[in-house]
């Protein structure tokens, strides 16, 4: 069977993390806008961009990023052979 091209790849990691995200992401009081939180921006811009998060606590928000952070390192592990090794 040959393995999807990387676009098709790419773009299964990202619905991946949509769906996660709407997993994760409550609607609890003291959640604070995406953009205002002390993140690193391009993480602020995935969130409010991508994900459609506009409010978002920051215990949220960071356990997001962990989990973001560990499915794309392992998406550039699987992509980049050797890179990681």
């Amino acid at each position: 069977m040959k393995r999807p091209g990387f676009r098709e790849r790419f773009e299964t990691l990202c619905t991946k993390l949509k769906v996660l995200s709407e997993r994760l992401a409550s609607h609890a009081d003291g959640r604070s806008y995406s953009h205002r939180l002390d993140l690193p921006p391009a993480f602020k811009d995935f969130l409010r961009l991508h994900l459609g998060i506009r409010k978002i606590t920051m215990d949220e928000a960071l356990r997001l990023k962990g989990l973001v952070d560990e499915r794309v390192e392992a998406f550039v592990r699987d992509e980049v052979p050797g890179r990681w090794s």
